[in-house]
């Protein structure tokens, strides 16, 4: 393998360790938590396609992994025009 090749491997490899650090998983918690805090626990699992209680866990836990990819889910089905509306209409 070349030079450039290996560099290009190490160099992926370290931003893929970057994204799955503890850091980003504790911010993805965090807005995971936001989202609770304004739709409630069975709103947001809904969203993310979980269950209640993993919801909880993952909200509790000391070293979240959270997929960015639940966390996406989310983000686009409470942002969804039908869902915002519905949500709206509960609330008053």
């Amino acid at each position: 393998m070349s030079n450039n090749k290996q560099f290009q491997l190490d160099l992926i490899r370290e931003v893929v360790g970057e994204i799955n650090h503890p850091t980003i998983h504790k911010s993805r918690q965090a807005r995971l938590q936001e989202y609770v805090d304004m739709f409630g626990i069975k709103i947001v699992a809904a969203a993310g396609g979980l269950k209640e209680s993993s919801l909880k866990t993952y909200l509790r836990q000391h070293k979240p992994r959270i997929d960015a990819g639940m966390l996406t889910q989310v983000q686009l089905v409470l942002t969804d025009e039908r869902v915002m509306e519905v949500l709206e209409v509960n609330e008053t």
